[in-house]
């Protein structure tokens, strides 16, 4: 059925029994819903890849700064931070707490503490996530270390706070 103007005319029809039978301009309109939906998750999807483009860009850039290629490898730096010696290393890490004005104590997700000497006391802020840059200096003892092993040792180069947890947004 059409209207004067040419266009379609839609309608419902309930049965005694309580079935529902759609006419008319129904179908052409639940399809153009499935179609906004389906553009929706297709702009978000395209959205996350150029986010996560960006932030790939973002880390490489943070990398070559500090002249390193990637994150190190926490369980060596736990093991033997003196193989690491005069490096420059950039783990992953949770800030725990400050021991002076410039030494803070961290916690690495795969491995145990690490404790960074040289941090500016308002660099940090308590329970966030971070990418720390330092160089290594060996390992050390402090007081509340519950592991009981020395933590490896480190001279703050530069630290990049996370946005989200666990470690994700951090470039």
């Amino acid at each position: 059925m059409r209207t004067e103007d040419g266009g379609r005319v839609a309608a419902t029809v309930v049965t005694s029994d309580g079935e529902k039978f759609g006419f008319g301009n129904h179908s052409d309109e639940r399809t153009r819903s499935q179609q906004r939906q389906s553009d929706a998750v297709k702009s978000r999807s395209e959205a996350a890849k150029v986010e996560e483009a960006s932030e790939v860009r973002r880390m490489k850039e943070f990398f070559a700064r500090h002249g390193v290629s990637g994150l190190s490898d926490e369980r060596e730096l736990q093991e033997n931070p003196f193989s690491l010696k005069g490096k420059t290393i950039v783990v992953p890490a949770r800030f725990v707490q400050m021991l002076s004005p410039t030494r803070a104590v961290m916690n690495m997700p795969r491995a145990q503490y690490l404790v960074v000497d040289g941090v500016p006391a308002d660099a940090i802020k308590r329970d966030n996530d971070y990418i720390v840059v330092g160089k290594v200096l060996g390992n050390m003892n402090f007081d509340g270390n519950s592991f009981g092993t020395p933590a490896p040792h480190v001279r703050f180069v530069s630290i990049q706070r996370c946005k989200k947890y666990p470690f994700e947004g951090c470039y």
